[in-house]
């Protein structure tokens, strides 16, 4: 895993941001681990980043390595990577710190959306919903 990591290997850096993450409760590690997945173009490790970061009040920068995956041409993407994350993050709790319902009121939209209505997500929703049905 060591010689991994140093090679930059993008699945290593997730799996070693899991680690940190639900293991050790570093985060800053783990973000850092989770954004080296990002630079190798790995979704799982992208996905994941992008939703800690907006998790954690970084919201611009989540919401920017989010958009690498240009949600609004390819949704069927999220579905897929939660359907692993059930796989592999699922016996792992998430604690809800202040900072984390902080960071979810801000990135609820305005009560004009409909969050029901799947089929016309504004961009607003979807961070929300994204980040409400991973950490849910």
């Amino acid at each position: 895993m060591k010689l991994c990591l140093e090679n930059n290997n993008p699945e290593a850096h997730y799996v070693e941001g899991i680690n940190q993450l639900f293991f050790h409760h570093k985060l800053i590690k783990a973000l850092n681990h989770l954004r080296h997945s990002t630079y190798g173009k790995y979704d799982e490790g992208t996905y994941l980043c992008g939703l800690l970061l907006l998790y954690t009040g970084k919201i611009k920068e989540g919401k920017k390595i989010l958009d690498t995956f240009d949600w609004e041409h390819t949704i069927y993407i999220q579905p897929l990577l939660e359907k692993d994350k059930k796989k592999t993050l699922g016996v792992y709790g998430i604690l809800l710190k202040d900072i984390y319902l902080n960071n979810m009121a801000r990135l609820k939209p305005p009560r004009s959306c409909d969050l029901q209505n799947m089929d016309h997500l504004c961009k607003n929703c979807y961070y929300f919903l994204r980040v409400e049905k991973f950490f849910d």
